[in-house]
């Protein structure tokens, strides 16, 4: 299956124009994997990354602001790419709204990073900015 962890793959996380998750930040990827195959396993289902790696330019041509954490703008937020925006199989509002629910338990106990969950219409947004000094956020 993932060529990451048991359901995920490097493919998954690269951006869309094909450019793959950063060498260099290899560490960083290896963190996020690992939290993103705890949320599946919890979940219990197929989960699909929407979008993982973004480089900047790809980020602005996109309309997101420089500080997203799917970047690796090292020059404007001092940390590696660290997000994921995620959604279930079918993508149906209430399933998206529980995968968001399962996301901020597995948080509360301690199983997968702190960081950033956003919820959105169709996706969830997750990411691991605690992990490098930064503030947990929710929205």
């Amino acid at each position: 299956m993932g060529d990451l962890t048991k359901n995920f793959s490097r493919g998954e996380m690269a951006c869309h124009d094909g450019t793959p998750w950063p060498a260099s930040e290899e560490k960083a990827l290896q963190a996020l994997a690992k939290d993103l195959q705890t949320i599946r396993d919890a979940w219990g289902g197929t989960i699909r990354v929407m979008s993982a790696y973004r480089p900047l330019d790809y980020n602005r041509n996109v309309g997101s602001k420089d500080t997203s954490m799917h970047t690796d703008s090292s020059d404007v937020k001092y940390t590696p790419p660290c997000a994921v925006d995620l959604t279930p199989a079918t993508a149906r509002a209430r399933e998206v709204y529980a995968l968001n629910r399962v996301i901020l338990a597995l948080i509360n106990v301690g199983a997968i990073c702190d960081g950033g969950l956003g919820l959105y219409d169709g996706f969830t947004h997750y990411d691991q900015r605690a992990l490098y000094g930064r503030p947990a956020a929710r929205w």
